[in-house]
């Protein structure tokens, strides 16, 4: 099983479906494919595919899945809430929280 799998996994179960169906909702397939051209080149066109993608390789590298986090911040948002700064250490976690 690699990685990626492994963590989307393993994401799926620190979730629930309902949180799993919400990303869903919320992922940008179309802002996804133009900011990361190179998946369009790889074949990967359809909405399900990009969020696949997202799911099992885009997570692990820090991708973003809709226009407002490229303004995030994330490291002021786990500092600001410091509650969350022991369990939040990647853009991906403190993402997945907000």
């Amino acid at each position: 099983m690699s990685s990626g799998v492994k963590n989307c996994l393993d994401l799926m179960k620190k979730s629930n479906v309902r949180n799993y169906i919400n990303l869903y909702k919320y992922f940008d397939y179309k802002f996804y494919l133009n900011k990361y051209s190179e998946l369009q080149s790889a074949g990967i066109k359809s909405k399900d595919d990009a969020f696949k993608h997202f799911m099992t390789i885009g997570l692990l590298e820090d991708k973003i899945c809709h226009p407002s986090e490229e303004h995030f911040d994330w490291k002021f948002y786990i500092n600001y809430h410091t509650d969350l700064s022991m369990k939040f250490k990647s853009f991906s976690d403190a993402v997945m929280h907000w």
